[in-house]
């Protein structure tokens, strides 16, 4: 069956490389190639059926740009192939599994109880699932330029080769760290951990679920004029999506590492149980910021919109949008929505690490991998929101223009904006207490900036930076010691110093402090 589809690149999947409400887990590592923007792709006649079904085809028309990024993905294999879904357990119990605890693997026991050996349902999530099969193939492709790395394709199918089956569970572990069931078991962990941690910390609901996908296959087969093809594959990421299937409306999946990247990725991400939360961080974000994501969640579902890097892989994209800040935000709320789960840091098996880069994405950090202050400084608004590529300077240094970075950095400057009013004389991180603080904050960005950011009549025009520099203005007044919404503490007002220093000369006379 093959039909015509709509495709929106701002929707897509959110994750440690990716972008709005699309979600790749973690970041953009310039070792991965993989860009910060994506261009919007223009809509073709019609809309793609309401579900996506195994063997269904949707056809592009329009003129679609290819990175040239893609590895071969690792093997692996289950820990006990002969589990089937009638053999499975019908409560999981306590189980052991392995993790990543700093710098070594470690097994730990956690309680999986009132989750069925069928996939591992919960009261957030639909299951576990794997088998995932999702094929690209682009046509009439075309190098851009002798020395590009990048094609331009005339047309392009999506079809969902095969639909994923659920993990079974026979036995209460350890399954080898690497196997599909430990994937999935310290994936669900990480996840259930920030559900249970948000919901008490907030009392804040969400209304709809997701499947987690362990090792999808995602091919992106491109056809030249010379009868010629390519094939790439997606790996070294975890990611949030919302591309609609058979029964669920949401997916956060967990991707192969590669073995091209085998030496740089050395912790795998399905081993730190931070990942697992960041990606659901991305899930509450829709949620919670359901305005200035794009769509009410009521209607994303109801129509197909799509994370771009599903189905492309775009070059760089010189003008930055208020979506691109959008994107950043939501970055630096998984960000920070995982490592309030952990305890501020102080829960060992909850980081977040992309391959070599250690610190980068870490909240409690002040510095990046390249000891560059975290702070919106001159420098690192300017990298963001320059019209030109500019690369990283060394291979430990952060790409400055990638979302995930400003909002990692902003993650941080607001977690110590917070820490500032909260102090630390009881030596208690009062994780619960940061997360209601960043939660009001975004529920306080959606309401105020939902019709400017969707343009409707008679709503303010905001430009990206204006937009970055408001909604960072609010947190501060949020904040405030007082009701007035101006007052703030000394070691608030350092922070403001610290981490803020362009605003902090702009913003004179617009608070006081005591």
């Amino acid at each position: 069956m093959r039909v015509s589809a709509k495709l929106f690149s701002y929707n897509l999947q959110r994750g440690l490389g990716s972008q709005l409400l699309v979600s790749f887990l973690l970041l953009s590592s310039s070792a991965c190639q993989i860009p910060h923007r994506f261009s919007k792709v223009q809509d073709s006649d019609s809309r793609i059926p309401y579900i996506w079904q195994e063997g269904v085809t949707a056809h592009f028309n329009q003129n679609i740009t290819i990175s040239n990024k893609g590895f071969t993905p690792k093997t692996y294999v289950s820990g006990d192939p002969t589990c089937t879904e009638d053999k499975a357990l019908a409560d999981m119990g306590i189980v052991t599994i392995w993790v990543q605890e700093d710098t070594v693997p470690k097994k730990i026991k956690f309680n999986f109880s009132g989750l069925s050996g069928k996939g591992l349902q919960s009261p957030y999530s639909l299951g576990t699932y794997k088998d995932y099969y999702f094929r690209n193939e682009y046509f009439q492709c075309q190098r851009l330029g002798e020395k590009s790395s990048n094609y331009s394709c005339a047309t392009h199918d999506a079809t969902i080769v095969k639909e994923a089956t659920p993990i079974s569970f026979c036995n209460q572990g350890p399954y080898p760290a690497d196997s599909i069931e430990n994937m999935a078991l310290s994936s669900m962990a990480g996840v259930l951990m920030a559900s249970k941690f948000y919901e008490l910390a907030t009392e804040f609901s969400w209304s709809r679920k997701f499947d987690i996908l362990i090792l999808p296959k995602v091919e992106r087969i491109l056809h030249f004029a010379d009868g010629t093809t390519k094939t790439l594959y997606d790996s070294d990421n975890a990611r949030w999506s919302n591309l609609k299937r058979a029964h669920s409306d949401f997916n956060i999946e967990v991707l192969p590492h590669s073995v091209e990247n085998q030496n740089f990725f050395d912790k795998a991400f399905w081993l730190q149980l931070g990942v697992a939360s960041h990606e659901f961080g991305h899930h509450l974000f829709l949620h919670v910021a359901s305005n200035i994501s794009g769509k009410q969640v009521s209607t994303l579902t109801d129509n197909r919109e799509f994370l771009s890097s599903y189905f492309e892989s775009m070059p760089f994209e010189e003008r930055v949008k208020t979506i691109d800040v959008i994107q950043a935000i939501n970055e630096g709320y998984a960000d920070l929505v995982s490592y309030y789960t952990f305890n501020s840091g102080e829960n060992p098996v909850g980081g977040i690490q992309y391959g070599q880069f250690k610190i980068s994405r870490y909240i409690g950090s002040d510095v990046s991998d390249d000891q560059v202050p975290k702070a919106l400084s001159a420098m690192i608004l300017s990298r963001f929101f320059n019209t030109q590529r500019i690369f990283p300077d060394n291979y430990l240094s952060p790409d400055y223009q990638d979302i995930h970075t400003l909002g990692s950095i902003v993650g941080h400057a607001l977690d110590a904006l917070y820490g500032a009013k909260l102090g630390t004389a009881t030596h208690d991180t009062q994780s619960d207490i940061r997360a209601q603080m960043i939660h009001q904050w975004l529920l306080r960005v959606d309401q105020e900036y939902s019709l400017a950011v969707n343009k409707q009549p008679g709503s303010i025009r905001i430009d990206p930076q204006g937009f970055l520099e408001d909604i960072i203005f609010l947190a501060v007044k949020l904040n405030s010691q007082t009701s007035d919404g101006i007052t703030l503490n000394a070691a608030q007002c350092q922070v403001i110093i610290d981490k803020f220093p362009v605003y902090q000369a702009r913003w004179k006379g617009r608070y006081r402090c005591i």
